[in-house]
């Protein structure tokens, strides 16, 4: 299995996912958020990735290519599967029409997460933040926090570690250690070379 998505120009990404021999390509715009609806839609899906009155069964997105499009489901097939079903509209906005099923795949979880997460470090070192947010060209930046939270679900299977705490005795507030992550960001650059 193979997924990588690319930033294509300005406010375009190429996206290819290779499955059993088998290869899709998306192309979707600005007019959508493919990368962060990705991320947050796995982390959504997966126990032990958000807190478990977070957790969903099924998370479903919309990648827009102006006008064709495609809706994501993504759910737990069992606890070391994905599913992934993805159809195509000729017209995302309106979805009027037959959908055309691309493919309804179960896949490895890990695998796939594993995947992601290569593709989300790649455009980490290729484009940094600031020049993924300008070259997206939109108002969401790098999903930063996804990508941390995927990353420690891969090396650990449970959530990303954070402390509860109170200020005042009242306000109550969660923290993760920045410390922590910052080495995660860091280890980034033993891949630029």
């Amino acid at each position: 299995m193979k997924f990588s998505y690319i930033l294509n120009g300005i406010g375009w990404a190429d996206v290819h996912f290779d499955f059993e021999g088998k290869k899709y390509y998306f192309g979707p715009s600005y007019l959508c958020e493919p990368l962060v609806d990705l991320v947050e839609g796995l982390l959504s899906v997966i126990p032990g990735c958000v807190e478990e009155d977070e957790l969903i069964q099924e998370s479903i997105f919309c990648w827009n290519y102006e006008p064709m499009g495609s809706e994501w489901r993504i759910s737990i097939h069992d606890p070391n599967s994905l599913r992934i079903h993805v159809v195509e509209y000729a017209d995302i906005d309106t979805k009027m029409g037959e959908p055309e099923i691309l493919f309804d795949i179960i896949c490895d979880l890990r695998s796939f997460v594993s995947e992601v997460v290569k593709t989300l470090e790649s455009i980490i070192i290729k484009h940094g933040f600031v020049g993924y947010r300008q070259t997206w060209y939109t108002h969401h930046d790098f999903p930063i926090s996804g990508y941390l939270r995927l990353k420690y679900y891969l090396q650990n299977e449970s959530r990303y570690p954070v402390e509860e705490l109170k200020e005042d005795g009242y306000i109550e507030f969660k923290q993760s250690r920045l410390k922590d992550e910052l080495k995660v960001l860091l280890s980034l650059l033993d891949n630029m070379d």
